[in-house]
């Protein structure tokens, strides 16, 4: 029987897309496990910035320049597409209906994994899904964030996963048949905050290629 390819799933705003994202990107696409990553930009509320949103345009101008070249990484305009409210549910769901054949792998950050549980309907998402949890350097330490034992992390899961996974190894939870939902992929990024980067105009931690499109855009919205 031939292996059921194992695809990350990343998702983001990246407003703007930066090196610790690419870091990421790079890790996983480097990772043996794995057969591709695709890249999924969020749409990102106006409602929730400190500053405003860079357009949608602009920012999957930019991940297409920063992810060129980058074996295995595909860009997924699924969520741009699709009506607000947007949830991670939906996009497995619509990639599951796409790549039948593959067993999807959702990529988190230990924060953003903290919180899981309390996502819109987390426990179908690993009925679609497995995770892949890299390391996150707190933004004003620039340390990597404590990551407990993998003991606990079973009770970071909703129910009725949390009660079955087990910790295998110290990297993985898997369930009683083996199937593993969830690795830790260790990662060494750098500590990068989207949010000054708008703030300062500040290209310094911008992909080369995405760049002078970021360069581009504020040069034309300082014209206005």
């Amino acid at each position: 029987m031939k292996a059921q390819p194992s695809i990350a799933v990343f998702g983001g705003s990246f407003n703007p897309v930066h090196e610790g994202h690419l870091g990421i990107v790079r890790a996983l696409a480097d990772d043996a496990e794995l057969q591709a990553v695709i890249v999924v930009p969020a749409r990102c509320s106006p409602y929730k910035q400190a500053v405003p949103p860079l357009p949608d345009a602009v920012r999957w101008n930019m991940l297409r320049h920063a992810m060129q070249g980058l074996r295995g990484v595909m860009l997924s305009d699924v969520e741009l597409t699709r009506p607000a409210p947007s949830y991670t549910i939906d996009t497995l769901r619509a990639l599951a209906l796409q790549l039948p054949a593959a067993r999807l792998l959702l990529a988190l950050g230990w924060d953003t994994f903290a919180e899981f549980a309390g996502w819109h309907r987390a426990a179908e998402i690993l009925s679609l899904a497995g995770l892949i949890v890299f390391d996150r350097a707190h933004l004003d330490r620039g340390e990597p964030a404590a990551i407990p034992p993998s003991a606990d992390w079973a009770r970071l899961l909703p129910p009725p996963w949390d009660a079955q996974a087990r910790p295998r190894d110290g990297r993985h939870l898997e369930l009683p048949d083996g199937r593993v939902l969830l690795r830790h992929l260790p990662t060494a990024l750098p500590s990068v905050a989207a949010r000054d980067i708008l703030l300062r105009h500040s290209l310094e931690d911008v992909p080369a290629g995405a760049r002078e499109v970021l360069a581009a855009y504020w040069g034309r919205a300082s014209a206005d």
